[in-house]
């Protein structure tokens, strides 16, 4: 099983990550938390301060506040090629929550490819089913957290988003 402590440590550092960074979009957009989570479905405030925090635990949350503030996620372009120049990388990509998911799952196939892993041995040290696993990196699911997290770790990168809008930078 991949080392549970770095697992931990990283998915809890990505959601607050990510917590920090729609934090800041709401700052920008000069909303309560009320009134953001009225207009989102969300039961209460404490929702929106649940997910501000990163202990919220579903993805798909973080995007939905993420389109809300006119935020896109993707991945850091020194991943993909640390050569490789970042603005082109930000002109050519679509930053949509697919497209994040699309480039996850080619991230991981590569990774995959380049390293001495079997989907069994992967499986096994990430608790994810091999079909799971697969799927993922054909880009027929989207993965949570800490599945893209524990897959990472195993090649020993980190899930590392960034904020596309120029007014948070």
């Amino acid at each position: 099983m991949t080392n549970e402590l770095d697992l931990r440590k990283e998915y809890i550092r990505l959601r607050r990550e990510l917590g920090v960074l729609l934090e800041k979009g709401r700052y920008n957009e000069g909303l309560s938390p009320d009134v953001i989570a009225k207009q989102n479905g969300f039961k209460s405030r404490d929702d929106i301060y649940r997910i501000e925090q990163g202990r919220e635990r579903r993805l798909r949350r973080y995007f939905q506040l993420a389109n809300y503030y006119g935020l896109n996620f993707h991945m850091a372009a020194n991943y993909i090629d640390e050569n490789y120049d970042k603005e082109n990388f930000l002109i050519e990509t679509d930053y949509s929550e697919s497209n994040f998911f699309c480039w996850l799952g080619t991230i991981l196939r590569r990774y995959h490819d380049l390293s001495s892993y079997s989907y069994k041995e992967l499986s096994k040290l990430t608790d994810i089913p091999e079909e799971r696993i697969i799927d993922i990196e054909k880009r027929k699911a989207n993965c949570t957290i800490r599945e893209a997290c524990s897959l990472l770790i195993c090649y020993g990168k980190a899930l590392i988003p960034e904020v596309c809008r120029k007014d948070i930078l």
